[in-house]
């Protein structure tokens, strides 16, 4: 009978070493390896394939995390989670299920009890991806998208909507230098749109999702019928870089054209680029408190007075859609008056 391939991602080697003591007395599972971060993780999953990773809460609650989660689902890898503030999963045979708890104060037969269950649980189905739009012409709207703390989750739920032939779409993503690429990868594995990673100079057609994500430049937009990227070399704006808010702010010369959406996210990023987007006429979305996993920057958009409408996240890619469609009737119309 195959073993159970394990890596454990815990920082620190002595923990590593007694969470690999308590699995050698297990014929049925190996250990593959220790990581001691992200991006040795990710690099090790990459390469071994192992069934399960046991890692500590600590990773998880890194942006990159999500990345790299997002990622491996389709080769079927399942997470572990050592922490306090994790709930334990005691079945292990929830459906599509990838990610488990465990306290770290488990005794060594729960945690081998626990990667058995966790092995077992069901494959996660695959995911569907719109392909042509239902939805009349877009005319020449754009959509710009901000996001950090649990963002890369809720850009998959919102992309996930978006059709081969919707609007240029660009979004800034708070995430490390290492994740960039991987975040692209991801993205275009779940949308009907292409999802290109952003270059200077580089105009984004319909159907095309422009991703400004582990740069050290700001993405921001120029004005043209088909409006091109650009990466901009200049100091942080509201502590990031790229910031949503030299995102939103570089649009504000095209807001008529514009649909904007701030999701899930520490800080206040994108903020004040949304009031300012909203003052010059775009339609502006941002995500509840109740669907975000950190509800700072929506919460400081709506005090600022910059958020037309505050919607659940499985709502706002068709919003984001609706709203588009409606911009273009609406500047078709004013053309032809």
């Amino acid at each position: 009978m195959e073993k159970i391939s394990v890596l454990l991602a815990i920082p620190g080697r002595p923990k590593a070493l007694k969470i690999e003591d308590a699995i050698r007395k297990a014929s049925d599972i190996r250990v593959l390896g220790h990581a001691q971060n992200l991006m040795e993780t990710f690099s090790t999953v990459e390469e071994l394939l192992p069934k399960l990773v046991v890692i500590d809460e600590g990773l998880t609650r890194l942006a990159e995390f999500e990345v790299m989660r997002g990622l491996f689902q389709t080769l079927d890898v399942r997470w572990l989670v050592l922490g306090s503030h994790i709930p334990a999963t005691t079945t292990g045979s929830k459906a599509g299920a990838d990610l488990f708890g465990l306290s770290p104060n488990a005794s060594g037969e729960e945690l081998l009890s626990q990667i058995r269950s966790v092995v077992r649980a069901g494959r996660r189905p695959a995911k569907a991806r719109v392909q042509q739009s239902n939805w009349q012409t877009f005319g020449d709207s754009v959509i710009l998208i901000g996001a950090s703390t649990g963002g890369v989750d809720a850009l998959l739920k919102v992309l996930r909507h978006f059709p081969n032939d919707g609007p240029p779409c660009f979004v800034v993503q708070h995430t490390g230098k290492g994740f960039g690429s991987s975040l692209i990868r991801l993205l275009d594995s779940q949308t009907g749109a292409q999802v290109v990673r952003a270059e200077h100079g580089m105009p984004i057609p319909r159907g095309t999702i422009c991703v400004g994500a582990g740069i050290d430049r700001h993405l921001e937009i120029r004005n043209e019928k088909q409006p091109v990227a650009l990466l901009v070399p200049r100091a942080a704006v509201s502590g990031h870089k790229p910031s949503v808010d030299a995102l939103f702010a570089s649009a504000v010369p095209l807001a008529n054209r514009c649909t904007a959406a701030l999701l899930t996210g520490m800080g206040k990023d994108g903020a004040a680029g949304m009031r300012a987007l909203h003052d010059a006429g775009a339609a502006t979305i941002a995500q509840d408190q109740s669907t975000s996993v950190v509800y700072g920057m929506p919460r400081a958009a709506m005090e600022m007075g910059g958020v037309q409408q505050q919607l659940p996240l499985d709502q706002i890619g068709p919003a984001l859609l609706k709203a588009a469609q409606k911009c273009a009737v609406n500047n078709r119309n004013k053309r032809i008056a």
